[in-house]
């Protein structure tokens, strides 16, 4: 798995720690459940399950979730008045 991030991603990490904790989430829809990228700069419960990549001057933590993982993990902020962080899989937003 390649991990790919911005540099104002780098710079929200490494303000906040140094290490961006990824795993998947599963949102309930009308038509089942939809499992997207979920990135936070907090330690989820079982972080020590999570594998560890250097990405640049952060660590990207990935969770046992993620499995194999896609090709390329793009980790960017996004939103034009409250940035946050936002993960891609394989360049989309929505998990296959």
């Amino acid at each position: 798995m390649r991990v790919a991030t911005t540099e104002e991603f780098d710079s929200f990490v490494a303000i906040r720690g140094g290490v961006a904790y990824v795993d998947l989430a599963t949102h309930g829809c009308c038509s089942g459940g939809l499992r997207v990228v979920e990135v936070t700069m907090s330690p989820p419960r079982g972080a020590a399950a999570y594998r560890t990549f250097t990405a640049g001057r952060i660590r990207v933590a990935v969770g046992p979730s993620v499995g194999r993982g896609p090709d390329e993990l793009a980790l960017e902020m996004t939103g034009r008045r409250r940035r946050s962080p936002r993960g891609t899989w394989d360049g989309c937003a929505f998990v296959p």
